[in-house]
């Protein structure tokens, strides 16, 4: 599934399809264009629909629509781009691009050895879920030391509750007033939401936990009065809630400065992901970028397509500087480029 006007959906799909053609497997692969989240669920309603990939920014519209993930990690960075349906039929999220991510990085022999990754140093440059994917995948391969400069996208992920209130119901749950234009859930007490929690089973993100927000109602939203009208109705209930995820992301160590790449022995593994809005550039001692890949050589790895623009200065520190691909391939490093990562 992927966004109009978008080629990559449709070169993927006829890669996997070749690929099941190979097998002997009487599944298929399509590729789909769609808009929106309400065309996603649509289409996965369908019992003839086994699962679907999610490509480009459709990808932040996944987490809103499993009801579990596949690994505690694919769980802690938020990010996947993969839905399959279980044997149970409920949707699982996995991570392709985490997965394809680490199997590039094994190839490349950087996990082999009495050690493995054991003493591996990996930066993560840029957020987004792209940047969350590349430090899940760099734990999970066991690197030593797993640095990032997180992008300055807003962390947080949306899903959409249905409550029917038609007969009078009680919603059962607590909520405060004091969080600007939502409504913050701080508590589950019972009635048609703890119903849906049930729905949902124990493990599944599509739980109302408390310090969730409210942010829309049937249509309604901008301010705490809309969505509290709303909730005096007896009608059925559409609620979109939000669930902040943590910016720092699975794990590892947040850099704020990029002179502490000065002080690195090693650097193995660098991976570009979603760079801040001012570009790789504008991060704060990005002038040490160069000097590193120059001196450590490391495997630079692009995860976002089309890769990032990097905004032009005409004037300045920034004027004239050289992509981090182009300084790359000026150093020697190996590049793996976006594509590459795709189709892997």
């Amino acid at each position: 599934l992927g966004p109009w006007r978008s080629e990559m959906p449709m070169m993927l799909a006829n890669i996997c399809d070749g690929v099941l053609k190979e097998l002997g497997s009487a599944h298929r692969c399509l590729a789909e264009p769609v808009a929106s989240e309400m065309e996603i669920r649509r289409l996965l309603r369908l019992t003839s629909v086994g699962g679907a990939m999610l490509i480009g920014p459709l990808k932040q519209e996944a987490l809103s629509l499993v009801h579990r993930f596949e690994t505690p990690l694919a769980e802690a960075a938020g990010a996947i781009d993969c839905v399959a349906r279980g044997e149970d039929g409920l949707l699982v999220g996995h991570s392709m691009e985490r997965q394809a991510l680490c199997a590039r990085i094994r190839d490349l022999g950087l996990c082999s050895g009495p050690h493995g990754a054991s003493g591996r140093i990996g930066l993560v440059l840029g957020g987004g879920p792209s940047g969350r994917s590349a430090q899940a995948a760099l734990l999970e391969l066991g690197f030593a030391r797993v640095l990032h400069v997180p992008g300055d996208e807003e962390h947080f992920f949306s899903y959409l509750v249905m409550l029917d209130k038609s007969g009078g119901e009680k919603l059962g749950f607590d909520v405060s007033h004091d969080n600007r234009d939502s409504l913050r859930v701080e508590g589950v007490s019972g009635g048609l939401t703890a119903a849906w929690n049930d729905a949902q089973g124990p493990a599944s993100i599509l739980r109302v936990r408390p310090g969730d927000l409210i942010v829309d109602i049937n249509g309604a939203s901008g301010s705490v009065g809309a969505l509290v009208g709303q909730l005096g109705l007896d009608q059925p209930l559409s609620v979109r809630l939000r669930r902040p995820i943590d910016a720092s992301g699975p794990g590892g160590e947040a850099v704020a400065d990029l002179a502490a790449l000065a002080a690195l022995p090693a650097l193995d593994v660098l991976v570009l992901a979603e760079p801040p809005s001012g570009g790789y550039h504008s991060i704060t001692g990005a002038q040490w970028l160069q000097p590193t890949i120059s001196r450590l050589k490391p495997v630079v790895v692009e995860t976002t397509w089309p890769p990032p623009v990097e905004p032009v200065a005409t004037e300045g520190p920034h004027f004239g500087k050289p992509s981090l691909a182009e300084m790359a391939r000026a150093s020697d490093c190996l590049l793996v480029e976006a594509m590459e990562l795709f189709f892997e």
